[in-house]
């Protein structure tokens, strides 16, 4: 709803994570110009993807013309299919790893069921995959229409935005999106999803490179907006 977002500078806001982890529910970040809305990601499926559509018309924004995908995690693309009409971007890796991960086989609650039961250290994320999705008859993978391989320039009305890839250990074709002094992150600096082991820690090379960009403001897809003190703090916790 428009009161849940947070508002980050002019023309920008965070629609913030769901606090539950069993819903894996990242945050989604939301630009806006004279004439579009730009969107971090997509949600993690399409009953998140319509909360913020709603959200959207609620502050009377323009049209949503860019979804970018920070990665090709499921919980940050699986809403895509909601935003018809709108140029999806992301790294050249994205389209094929959500091809192989999430294109390959059947998705309905039988298949899901099914798919936890031959391997039940999935099962807690193959929940989370059904309940995000409210009609899997419907469903549909939205794969970008624009992809870069380093780093591409995106010009709208008079916002200029530059995409960055950036890897890392959490998925090949993480990206970071550069808005001004706000440095959007999605993931990546996260340990591999569904591996993670007693011990695993964060990126902290990752931490360490994201620090040499000369913003305020980092926007975690998980838990949201930092400060540079904020980021340097996780850094010496460690």
């Amino acid at each position: 709803m428009a009161e849940a977002l947070q508002p980050i500078l002019e023309h920008m806001w965070f629609y913030p994570p769901d606090s539950t982890p069993e819903t894996t529910q990242p945050g989604v970040g939301i630009i806006t110009t004279t004439n579009a809305t730009i969107l971090v990601d997509a949600g993690n499926g399409p009953r998140h993807a319509r909360q913020i559509r709603t959200a959207l018309r609620q502050m009377d924004a323009p049209p949503v013309q860019y979804v970018l995908y920070t990665h090709h995690h499921w919980d940050h693309t699986f809403g895509g299919q909601v935003w018809t009409g709108s140029l999806i971007a992301a790294h050249d890796q994205c389209r094929a790893l959500l091809l192989d991960r999430y294109g390959s086989h059947p998705w309905n609650a039988h298949a899901i069921q099914e798919q936890a039961s031959l391997n039940p250290a999935r099962a807690p994320v193959l929940r989370a995959i059904d309940r995000a999705v409210d009609d899997w008859s419907t469903f549909r993978l939205a794969l970008p229409h624009i992809t870069f391989s380093h780093r591409m320039i995106l010009e709208v009305d008079d916002l200029t935005l530059t995409l960055e890839h950036i890897g890392g250990q959490h998925a090949a074709d993480s990206m970071i999106i550069h808005a001004g002094s706000v440095l959007f992150l999605g993931d990546c600096y996260y340990p591999p999803p569904h591996l993670r082991q007693p011990g695993d820690t964060p990126d902290y090379a990752m931490m360490e490179m994201l620090l040499e960009h000369p913003v305020e403001i980092y926007i975690d897809a998980h838990h949201g907006p930092m400060s540079r003190t904020d980021l340097e703090q996780r850094l010496t916790h460690r």
